[in-house]
């Protein structure tokens, strides 16, 4: 079934939206279960990270990465890259004010507020 199934279910034609979103991430990322999944990488991506835009950018993708590859047994580097992009970007406009707050809230409990 593999890759042959994605491209007969359309991955590759974009909805018509301002992200472009593929119809796989449309209709697979449950957003409750992404958060929770997202929260549990706060403090690791936070260490990786020396911005708020880094920041927000890992932690969308580390937590894009292991839904896709837990729930579906999928490699997102197997998925078309424009379509990963294009999520993630869509995800961090998503959960902006969120992240945010997770990326402040972790500085403050690692003791960096006068950054």
């Amino acid at each position: 079934m593999g890759k042959m199934f994605f491209v007969l279910t359309g991955i590759y034609h974009y909805m018509s939206e301002e992200h472009k979103l593929s119809p796989f991430f449309k209709r697979r990322i449950d957003h409750h279960k992404f958060e929770k999944m997202m929260r549990k990488g706060i403090i690791y991506m936070y260490q990786e990270s020396n911005s708020l835009e880094e920041f927000k950018f890992k932690l969308v993708k580390a937590t894009l990465e292991n839904y896709i590859y837990y729930k579906y047994n999928i490699d997102i580097e197997d998925l078309p890259h424009n379509d990963v992009d294009n999520f993630i970007d869509y995800m961090v406009d998503t959960y902006e004010s969120v992240l945010k707050m997770y990326y402040y809230n972790e500085r403050k409990n690692s003791g960096n507020i006068n950054e």
